[in-house]
């Protein structure tokens, strides 16, 4: 498989002072990552948790090798990420309290998909003209859609939307990790945004779609995307990254060829398991057969998070409100 086709922009948006955005892509025994980190914090140091997540979580998957899967490699590298936030003060470097989000995308030379994310930094997969969240928020807000305590429409605008449930670092009693436990097979075509919440709160998923569905090369779909952020307020740092797999389609002589081939090799199995059944005498065996085992490779989500109880640190120590979902 080709390396996979990217492109890449953070912006500082039009309220902030600082930048708290970080994102990088690399290589790793794995595959290619990509990795977009949104500090929290404000004042409290969140473009230093992201720094240290980046560098961290690049760090660990670099060290990564096959005797584990890569959902084990990338869950290790956001509890690393996690562990060294959180020990960074005590060596002077932050402040107690700083955090950041993560969410990372490890695609592999097999055509295969993995990802793991932590807060509100999103994944989505755009295919076939639609857009598929592969993440869901780890904050206060989503904890309430899901709970049906408020409509999706009044997320964005709910005076508690910059809230986080889960975070690397900020000071957390409760750590967990969300990671896809089985990979998505790519498909030609397929196209995966990383982004933090300064697009994906202020810019509909519908409006997203509409940009990615343009034939205009990946650079000029970040800046729309970009853009649009900008248009609907900028009211916080954006950070995309969006990613175009090179997956080589089926071609049709090449898939009959497959078929044939399969076709071949049953027939062949099914001729050697009868002649091993004469020739051993095993002509009315007692014993069933075992139970076929279903592979599924569909994720399985992992419960939604416990209700928030003293836990819900702010993103920003001075939040800027949000405009209205149109």
């Amino acid at each position: 498989m080709k390396r996979p086709h990217w492109a890449a922009e953070t912006h500082i948006g039009l309220h902030r002072q600082i930048n708290e955005d970080r994102y990088i892509v690399f290589d790793c025994p794995l595959g290619q990552v990509f990795v977009v980190c949104d500090g929290m914090g404000g004042h409290e140091a969140g473009e230093v948790a992201a720094t240290i997540a980046i560098q961290t979580i690049q760090t660990i998957l670099s060290e990564a090798n096959a005797e584990h899967p890569p959902d084990y490699w990338l869950r290790r590298s956001l509890n690393a990420a996690h562990i060294a936030i959180s020990q960074a003060p005590q060596q002077g470097i932050g402040t107690p309290h700083m955090g950041t989000t993560a969410v990372i995308l490890l695609i592999t030379p097999q055509n295969e998909a993995w990802w793991a994310h932590v807060g509100d930094s999103r994944l989505y997969l755009y295919r076939q003209g639609r857009l598929h969240a592969l993440t869901r928020d780890h904050s206060l807000v989503a904890w309430y859609v899901e709970s049906g305590f408020i409509p999706p429409a009044q997320a964005h605008r709910h005076p508690e939307s910059n809230q986080l449930l889960l975070s690397l670092g900020g000071s957390r009693d409760v750590f967990l990790i969300e990671a896809s436990p089985v990979p998505l097979p790519i498909r030609p075509d397929d196209i995966f945004l990383l982004c933090s919440d300064g697009l994906s709160s202020y810019v509909s998923e519908s409006t997203i779609a509409q940009i990615l569905h343009t034939s205009q090369p990946l650079p000029e779909k970040v800046k729309a995307l970009i853009h649009a952020a900008l248009h609907a307020g900028g009211y916080d740092n954006i950070t995309v990254i969006l990613v175009s797999p090179h997956v080589r389609p089926i071609t049709s002589s090449r898939r009959l060829s497959l078929i044939a081939g399969l076709a071949s090799l049953t027939i062949g199995i099914a001729l050697l398991s009868g002649l091993a059944g004469f020739y051993l005498g095993d002509h009315s065996s007692s014993r069933p057969l075992p139970a076929s085992r279903s592979d599924s490779l569909s994720p399985s989500h992992s419960p939604s998070p416990p209700p928030p109880a003293a836990d819900t640190s702010q993103k920003d120590s001075s939040p800027t409100p949000k405009p209205q979902s149109k």
